[in-house]
């Protein structure tokens, strides 16, 4: 935290970026290239909660996506996507995708994290002035 911390009280306005899939991917037993849903989530939810922790704004995530529902190439997530799986459709020639519905899941996993006050709406008892 202390960078945070440091580079506020310096006043310089960096915008910091989690990417939650890079250092996520792992090699399954099949040979295949891949990333569990709870990894990337954890890594993405645990910036956030360094960045609140020092007073600072995580500006953004990075997460490698496709709109396809039966793509399988990241386990886990609400999809249930086993290692077994993975075969099943497994299109990527690069990187890993959550399919359609990790993503919808990582997307409503932030939300909740960020709550309602990100999104401009007054929780009960908020003291938060109005615009």
């Amino acid at each position: 935290h202390y960078p945070l911390r440091r580079q506020r009280q310096m006043c310089i306005r960096d915008r910091w970026q989690c990417d939650g899939v890079h250092g996520n991917t792992i090699t399954a037993n099949g040979g295949l290239k891949t990333r569990a849903f709870d990894d990337v989530m954890a890594e993405c939810t645990k910036a956030l909660a360094i960045h609140r922790a020092a007073g600072s704004v995580l500006a953004g995530i990075h997460l490698e996506v496709t709109g396809q529902q039966t793509v399988t190439e990241c386990t886990g997530g609400c999809a249930l996507v086993s290692e077994d799986d993975l075969k099943t459709n497994y299109e990527t020639w690069c990187d890993p995708r959550l399919n359609a519905k990790q993503a919808l899941e990582a997307a409503l996993t932030m939300a909740r994290e960020l709550g309602p006050a990100s999104a401009g709406i007054e929780s009960k008892g908020s003291k938060r002035a109005k615009r």
